[in-house]
């Protein structure tokens, strides 16, 4: 299970030749992040193993799995598919709204200077602007979820990264655009490493479609 795409593009080396040198009795494997995700999700719920369902990580940018019973739709480089968040929209993509770098710069727009989501998510407690960004922001998600729900006929969405801290702020704009069923993970940074785990005791044959 190679992450072929980051082997060599990403870095300088082929990371596997160096982990398989440094650690010669190891078995090295590479995950994409948001197969890991997801993987992670259904060993966390599973009762969720026999359904279609989709991930979004809200993080940075955005990131988007599908699993269909228990197995992750992949490009050949074994990274998720599709890719969701690079989908245009309006002038650009979706992530260029639905993300940490997209809450930030609206907010930019608006007359408001923000490093971190997390303090611009404290402050919109109190501001009726920055609320109505975040609003927005989760309007946005349900509407390009729905229409990509008419390709995968997901039942359940899973929701998680960083940015799903801010959910309470997220969750009515999105229940305005959208009725997908959703839950929320509380902490995305375990996830990930439940779905290695979950990989490595199904095998590379029952992971993905």
């Amino acid at each position: 299970m190679y992450l072929l795409h980051k082997q060599l593009n990403s870095y300088k080396d082929n990371l596997t030749k160096l982990f398989k040198d440094k650690f010669p009795k190891a078995k090295v494997i590479f995950i994409h992040d948001a197969v890991a995700f997801i993987l992670g999700t259904i060993y966390e719920n599973p009762k969720l193993k026999n359904k279609n369902i989709s991930c979004v990580m809200l993080g940075t940018g955005l990131g988007y799995a599908y699993a269909k019973k228990g197995r992750v739709s992949v490009f050949k480089n074994e990274t998720s598919k599709p890719e969701f968040g690079f989908q245009k929209y309006k002038d650009g993509m979706i992530e260029d709204i639905v993300s940490a770098t997209g809450l930030i710069n609206l907010a930019k727009k608006n007359g408001y200077k923000y490093k971190y989501v997390v303090d611009m998510a404290k402050d919109a407690k109190k501001d009726k602007r920055l609320k109505e960004i975040f609003y927005y922001v989760g309007k946005t998600l349900g509407e390009v979820l729905n229409k990509q729900n008419k390709i995968d006929h997901f039942s359940t969405l899973v929701i998680g990264g960083g940015v799903s801290k801010s959910w309470p702020l997220l969750e009515p704009g999105f229940k305005k655009a959208s009725k997908i069923k959703y839950i929320v993970i509380k902490d995305s940074t375990l996830t990930p490493i439940d779905g290695v785990l979950y990989a490595l005791n199904k095998g590379k044959d029952k992971i993905y479609l």
